[in-house]
């Protein structure tokens, strides 16, 4: 896969398993709640896209071209989104760089543009949400050295479903890098029940709140990276 070089797993400690969790929890929750609510509003998933190119293929054959242009551009807007955090993140080994919080505000101004389109019931909501996924799912694609997918569940409830073959045929312990798999999860479903309450409570506005959230999140980020690289600064 071309993501960053990965650190070993196995040497983290439980301050950093501890921030795998968090980062794993809250980014999958916010994948759900982004899908459920543009499911709800344009019967079209954009955290995954699985469903989309099944989508293609039944327009294709429909020869529908409205609906196939607009599954087509959601396909290439979640691949821009990967392609914008590729750019940011490289191909060095994980470090703490200031590019994953840049990448967090990206997402949270395109979330933003995407509340504001869905006023006019925009197809531009649903593509600049497709492209937020994007970025999110290769931002932390390659996290601490797991493979977090964060967007969509399929590898993960495979994973899941291997763990156990594992520990029941060879005794594998049910180790942290499981419980990932769990976490991640139960947070994106638990993101999608918030999404769906959230976009029949206030459809047009529902979009903010990840938005904001991902704002929160690389504000407190890139606040952090400046106290660490000022620390080193001071350091003789």
């Amino acid at each position: 896969m071309p993501y960053p070089v990965r650190e070993s797993a196995e040497s983290l400690n439980q301050t950093q398993i501890f921030k795998v969790y968090i980062v794993a929890g809250l980014m999958a929750l916010i994948a759900g709640y982004i899908n459920s609510a543009m499911l709800i509003e344009f019967s079209i998933p954009v955290s995954q896209m699985s469903g989309v190119a099944s989508q293609v293929s039944a327009h294709l054959v429909a020869f529908d071209w409205s609906l196939l242009s607009i599954a087509m551009l959601i396909l290439i807007s979640f691949i821009l989104g990967a392609f914008i955090s590729g750019l940011l993140i490289g191909q060095q080994p994980y470090n703490e760089t200031p590019n994953y919080g840049y990448g967090l505000i990206l997402n949270c101004v395109l979330l933003t543009l995407a509340a504001l389109f869905s006023f006019q019931h925009s197809v531009f909501s649903v593509l600049l949400s497709a492209m937020a996924c994007g970025i999110q799912n290769a931002l932390v694609a390659s996290y601490r050295g797991l493979q977090l997918r964060t967007t969509h569940m399929t590898g993960n409830a495979t994973d899941i479903g291997v763990h156990f073959a594992k520990k029941i045929m060879s005794k594998t312990p049910w180790n942290w890098q499981s419980n990932v798999l769990v976490v991640l999860l139960v947070h994106y479903v638990l993101g999608g029940i918030i999404g769906i309450y959230a976009y029949l409570a206030i459809p047009n506005w529902s979009l903010i709140f990840p938005g904001l959230l991902t704002g929160i999140l690389g504000s407190i980020y890139l606040r952090n990276y400046s106290r660490k690289t000022a620390r080193k600064a001071r350091q003789p």
